[in-house]
């Protein structure tokens, strides 16, 4: 049982001020990098209203959560810190805005425990608070092009061919290559990392939830980088939601430690002398092996040729019954 005291009563999680349509698609970025990553398992830390965790669990995964706050009734009662789990149980471990209600100084020993328990890959998100620039909404609307790009399907031919039969405008085909699909979904379109915008780093004091949040005094986006690296976790990439700047979404992947097996195994290898003939390869030069490999390329059908004429002399030879001369050829 952990000592921690919780900073958000369970009521917070079903508030019109906490469920805001930013939020969401906060919730729908964590359930696609689940998703995204494979897996079964997941371990979700921090389940808060827990719609995350029936998303998940109705997308057909086995997901278990871990809070401090016996009154959401997680799976599993535990500060992150410390989690009471085995090594690698789970594919995917999820842990979206949980870290910032955590002195900074406790982080790292966070994230070696989410790296600890999971195979695939962590998704974890963080509050930030640089400034963001991008386009994140449709730069149009319209059913009818939605409707065309699904009838016409892909490829380059098909769509002229249906224009040229007057089966459809030419002036949809054309709108339908100059703009992507993807301009009419709300995703972000354009980003910039480090927009000319003023920006002065305040410090942060503890407001009874939040500890730290990424581009306060001390806690810039590239220590929490450094931070993940020295958990061992890869991070593969990491976005801001163009719906809710405020969220920082890092994508880690651990870096696979060798176990017993794998030492055993190299020691086996290195003393049964399985890699010497590889080693004694590699000391030959590049130019040596080339000509040889040309070199066997040239006799391979000179070879061919003379087995040939060898299985031609054996047939005759048994053919007139000459067993003595068959012999003496064969020998």
């Amino acid at each position: 049982m952990s000592t921690e005291a919780t900073q958000v009563p369970p009521a917070h999680y079903w508030s019109r001020d906490y469920n805001t349509k930013e939020r969401l698609a906060s919730s729908w970025h964590q359930v696609d990098e689940v998703l995204r990553l494979g897996g079964r398992r997941v371990l979700e830390v921090g389940p808060g209203s827990g719609l995350v965790t029936d998303w998940l669990r109705r997308a057909g995964l086995e997901v278990t959560t871990v809070d401090i706050d016996g009154a959401l009734k997680p799976t599993v009662v535990a500060p992150v810190t410390d989690l009471p789990l085995e090594s690698g149980s789970f594919d995917v471990v999820l842990c979206a805005e949980v870290l910032e209600h955590l002195p900074y100084a406790r982080v790292p020993a966070a994230l070696r425990e989410l790296a600890r328990v999971a195979t695939r890959g962590v998704v974890i998100s963080v509050p930030d608070v640089t400034p963001w620039v991008g386009v994140s909404y449709p730069l149009y609307f319209g059913l009818w092009i939605h409707q065309v790009r699904r009838r016409l399907g892909q490829g380059f031919v098909r769509p002229w061919i249906r224009g040229l039969r007057n089966r459809q405008r030419l002036r949809d085909i054309f709108f339908i290559w100059l703009v992507p699909e993807r301009w009419g979904r709300g995703a972000k379109v354009v980003e910039a990392r480090r927009p000319p915008v003023p920006h002065v780093a305040y410090h942060h004091e503890f407001d009874g939830e939040h500890y730290w949040e990424l581009g306060t005094a001390g806690h810039p986006p590239e220590a929490l980088l450094t931070e993940l690296a020295a958990a061992g976790l890869r991070v593969e990439r990491d976005f801001r939601v163009p719906e809710n700047p405020w969220h920082h979404f890092y994508v880690g992947v651990p870096r696979r430690r060798p176990d017993a097996g794998d030492v055993r195994q190299g020691v086996q290898r290195r003393r049964s002398g399985a890699g010497v003939a590889a080693r004694r390869r590699s000391l030959v030069p590049a130019a040596r092996r080339r000509g040889r490999n040309r070199a066997d390329r040239l006799l391979a059908p000179r070879a061919c040729e003379d087995r040939h004429r060898l299985h031609l002399r054996v047939a005759r030879s048994l053919a007139r019954g000459d067993r003595l001369g068959a012999a003496g050829v064969t020998a």
